[in-house]
């Protein structure tokens, strides 16, 4: 996945910021970038592209003005017509058109989580800038994401790979309620990516709200087995190491990746709210594109 989206950026862009030092966690199983000191910003006509390398994750937020299409104002520099890189994330405003090489068409608006298969063409064809967040692993790991631990029922109807997809919160494919808690999933294609918000009151801990979606032979667990990359919109969360309890805090404005082995409560009394992502890779289809991807790449 990682490589997928470094090939887009190193191969067609090429940055133009200083890296600022990553804050200071105590936590080592937390990264957390403020979204105001990306680690790169790469500029296109037209366009904005905020890096923030979270170590075992990427984020981006993109930026595109009225008017912005791919295979003119990124593809032709490079001969192409089609945009070969994968997109899983959310859109925060505007609307974004996509077409697939087949014809296949999707409109993406503020609100839609998507997910944008290699080999597409986009437009924003409206008045105002179009701001989605999207964000990839940069390793292959065992550890599943939030969405797929507390969620792991949730199965895909789709019988073949989609190229395009959307979801919605409003309309979350499986909804999980907890003590002083709820978790809306959006599943993606046929299995291809997952993401999840969760929306946490004042008095949540790890232990006495998620644990208790857990299937019961995890109900013991004294830390979350799953891995979370994402980025916070409401209220201040406190992620902990499990062992040391050396706590990172994280606020609005900031994403993250952490690690498995941790536990996490509700700071304050404001209600948290927290949006994050994970990408599947089930289907033999599915992995052949992300190999191909990777011999593209080091070619």
């Amino acid at each position: 996945e990682f490589d997928q989206l470094s090939f887009s950026l190193s191969q067609t862009m090429g940055g133009n910021a200083s890296a600022p030092k990553p804050l200071v966690d105590e936590n080592p199983l937390v990264t957390r970038l403020a979204f105001d000191k990306p680690t790169d910003v790469v500029t296109l006509p037209k366009a904005k592209i905020e890096k923030f390398d979270l170590q075992t994750a990427l984020g981006m937020r993109v930026t595109v003005e009225p008017g912005w299409e791919w295979a003119r104002d990124v593809g032709e520099a490079q001969g192409k017509t089609l945009c070969p890189v994968r997109h899983v994330g959310i859109v925060e405003q505007g609307t974004l058109n996509v077409t697939m090489e087949d014809g296949t068409k999707m409109k993406y608006s503020a609100g839609d989580v998507y997910l944008i298969e290699p080999g597409h063409n986009a437009k924003n064809k409206r008045e105002v800038n179009f701001v989605s967040f999207e964000f990839v692993s940069k390793i292959d790991t065992n550890a599943a994401g939030g969405g797929s631990t507390y969620a792991a029922e949730v199965a895909s109807s789709e019988t073949k790979l989609k190229r395009l997809d959307k979801a919605s919160f409003a309309k979350p494919s499986v909804t999980k309620s907890m003590p002083k808690g709820e978790a809306c999933v959006c599943m993606l294609g046929n299995n291809q990516a997952k993401s999840m918000r969760a929306t946490l009151e004042p008095g949540w801990t790890w232990k006495t709200g998620a644990r208790t979606l857990l299937p019961p032979e995890k109900q013991t667990l004294e830390a979350c087995p799953a891995r979370h990359v994402g980025y916070i919109t409401k209220g201040k969360f406190a992620m902990i190491d499990a062992k040391t309890r050396k706590t990172t805090i994280v606020e609005p404005g900031m994403c993250y990746v952490c690690e498995p082995g941790h536990d996490a409560e509700v700071v304050g009394d404001e209600t948290v709210e927290f949006i994050e992502f994970e990408t599947v890779l089930k289907c033999p289809a599915q992995k052949r594109t992300a190999q191909q991807q990777q011999q593209q790449q080091q070619q």
